[in-house]
């Protein structure tokens, strides 16, 4: 086996692995979700207006709430899914809105971070969030496009539910350790770095 498979095989067993603890984790909920005659896209939008709160917790430099309004946040995006495949409303329109508001809601709290250091004053922790916030983009971008030129398989180590781990760490464990929300993004960075070049460089030798 080349190198090449190893690392897709590896791949291929992560996300297999992410897939059936989420599953795990979550079916209970979807069935009583199910049972209430809740839909996908109000999950979805609900996801959504959470990520919004946390921003606005970040900004009044409400670390700590904003770190477990984060991870409730990210419970329900792990839900709309399963909601729609148990109810068969899995569509494209869902799977396009669910996607686009994943981006927002990141993108939102990335820049409430920026906001909040700047009016703090603190600039180097300001800049790893910019660029933390770039190179996360890419790394959805590049998953976008690969999709479109046709490339089903997906590679990279440092996605969303990543992302936004490291980043609810970050912040809660800031509540103590102010330095970790600094050290949280650090790795956001050069992680999701890693992961768009590994994903470019896979684009690349495939088209």
């Amino acid at each position: 086996m080349t190198e090449q498979n190893t690392k897709s095989a590896g791949d291929k067993d992560l996300q297999q692995s992410r897939k059936s603890l989420q599953v795990a984790i979550t079916q209970p909920v979807v069935n009583f979700l199910v049972h209430l005659h809740v839909t996908p896209n109000q999950i979805t939008w609900f996801g959504l207006i959470i990520s919004l709160m946390a921003c606005g917790l970040i900004i009044g430099s409400q670390f700590f709430w904003a770190g477990v309004v984060i991870i409730v946040g990210a419970a329900f995006d792990m839900l709309d899914g399963g909601v729609a495949r148990a109810t068969g409303k899995v569509s494209k329109r869902g799977a396009f809105l669910d996607s686009t508001l994943d981006r927002v809601s990141e993108g939102a709290l990335f820049i409430s971070l920026i906001i909040s250091y700047n009016i703090q004053g603190e600039m180097w922790p300001l800049a790893v969030t910019a660029g933390a916030m770039f190179f996360s983009l890419m790394v959805s971008y590049l998953r976008a496009r690969a999709e479109a030129l046709n490339l089903t398989k997906t590679v990279g180590f440092f996605t969303r539910p990543e992302r936004i781990i490291a980043l609810a760490a970050g912040l809660l464990l800031g509540q103590w350790w102010p330095m970790m929300l600094f050290i949280a993004l650090g790795i956001i960075l050069v992680c999701s770095l890693a992961t768009a070049i590994q994903r470019a460089v896979y684009i690349w030798k495939n088209l």
